[in-house]
């Protein structure tokens, strides 16, 4: 599968669009018909969102892939498994032809999610380790008989700019990341002053694409973070679905150079999404 680094160079100055994907709780398949109708440059399928429990992210990606021929990629949260069943899995993923994964911590367990939280991996040692198993060696460092050819992808928080955000960042492309997913931020200035820093920090430019991550809101959907409450406050009843106050925000962050996003559609109760508006968000930028 094409890698979405290769892609983002293939396009260039052309807009790039991630969309986020929850996968399904339950085993039938309707979701395909979803992932069929996205106009997505690549379906991102979400692990476990919310702490719920669903279908595996990877088998999820890899009946997208199957099943309606479109790009994929997968999410590994760190927080919940031992390295031995992480190199396992990512094993099985590169078996089912899926190169593209997000790696990331997930959110904490509390008391009410009867869960353990394994964090035998840090997202930044899962990278360096996929990249070993990109160059023949397994966490043993025993060889692999065939190498893995992983793309691989971190979140980021380019809102903040506390040394600690931007030494995490650098710590990440060190380790082997291929491309960023920020958190969702609705000003582009917040990366370019998290950018600013970084090279003066550094002394050279962040060199792996950023996908910015967008969410959409509207007067349906939840509001689970300040972000979103700050977006819905300017919604009107003319745009109460989101798309215009949506397309707005890309297009400030297309006057800035920036065309790489991670566009997340609007969750609404039970976890339903609306990739329809989506779809209309990424038509009307790509048509302009």
């Amino acid at each position: 599968m094409l890698k979405i680094t290769e892609l983002h160079k293939q396009r260039d100055t052309n807009s790039i669009f991630i969309v986020d994907f929850s996968p399904p709780k339950s085993v039938n398949t309707n979701f395909l018909k979803d992932a069929k109708e996205l106009n997505a440059d690549y379906i991102s399928v979400a692990y476990n969102p919310s702490k719920s429990i669903k279908i595996f992210s990877m088998i999820v990606a890899q009946q997208i892939k199957e099943k309606t021929n479109k790009k994929v990629v997968f999410s590994l949260a760190t927080r919940d498994m031992n390295k031995l069943s992480t190199q396992s899995i990512l094993k099985g993923a590169q078996l089912l032809g899926l190169n593209n994964l997000i790696v990331f911590k997930g959110d904490n367990f509390n008391e009410k999610d009867l869960s353990i939280q394994v964090d035998d991996y840090t997202p930044t040692t899962l990278i360096k380790d996929i990249k070993k198993m990109n160059q023949e060696k397994d966490l043993k460092n025993d060889k692999i008989s065939t190498d893995t050819d992983f793309c691989i992808g971190a979140a980021v928080n380019t809102s903040s700019i506390s040394n600690n955000e931007i030494k995490l960042t650098k710590n990440k492309i060190d380790a082997g990341a291929h491309y960023l997913i920020s958190q969702p931020s609705d000003k582009p200035d917040n990366f370019l002053r998290f950018h600013s820093k970084y090279i003066k920090k550094y002394k050279k430019k962040i060199n792996i694409p950023i996908f910015h991550g967008i969410l959409m809101v509207n007067q349906n959907s939840l509001h689970y973070d300040n972000i979103s409450k700050s977006l819905t406050q300017d919604y009107t009843q003319k745009d109460s679905d989101g798309i215009e106050k949506t397309v707005s925000i890309i297009e400030t962050f297309l006057k800035n150079g920036i065309n790489s996003f991670y566009l997340i559609p609007p969750i609404y109760k039970k976890g339903e999404r609306d990739y329809k508006l989506a779809n209309s968000v990424i038509a009307k930028i790509k048509n302009n």
